[in-house]
């Protein structure tokens, strides 16, 4: 009988490959993932320090701090009337690594037909709820 690893093995393994990667694309413009999140943020549009801070609050308040101040020393991001943006430099290196990004995103689906992508996208999120999570765009 064919050994059959559980779902949290691959979980596991795909996370670390998709963190490897991304590390990898991210490192050519000496981004890292943390960076690579506050400068998608203020992408949207300009927000104050602790606006930034809040919205990665999961990831750590002193892990963000750190990366907006290692942006701003850089040149990425800058401050004007207490809201920071992202410099034209910044929105210049944001291209470009959203094009590295994007091919590591299509390489993942590689080979993979887009409604069993899409199923599997559903699958995980499904099996996430069914733990308790609970999806907020879901919310009325």
């Amino acid at each position: 009988m064919e050994r059959r690893r559980p779902i949290g093995f691959w979980l596991k393994l795909l996370d670390g490959l998709i963190d490897q990667r991304l590390d990898a694309t991210l490192s050519r413009w000496s981004l890292d993932r943390r960076q690579w999140q506050v400068i998608n943020l203020l992408n949207d549009s300009p927000r104050s320090k602790e606006e930034v801070v809040a919205a990665l609050e999961p990831f750590g308040r002193q892990t963000v701090e750190v990366a907006l101040a290692d942006l701003t020393a850089s040149g990425l991001v800058a401050a004007t009337d207490g809201r920071l943006r992202l410099t034209t430099t910044g929105e210049n290196v944001l291209g470009e690594a959203h094009a590295g990004v994007n091919e590591n995103r299509q390489r993942i689906a590689d080979g993979i037909e887009a409604d069993d992508y899409l199923r599997t996208i559903e699958t995980l999120r499904r099996m996430a709820m069914n733990l308790g999570w609970r999806d907020p765009d879901d919310q009325p």
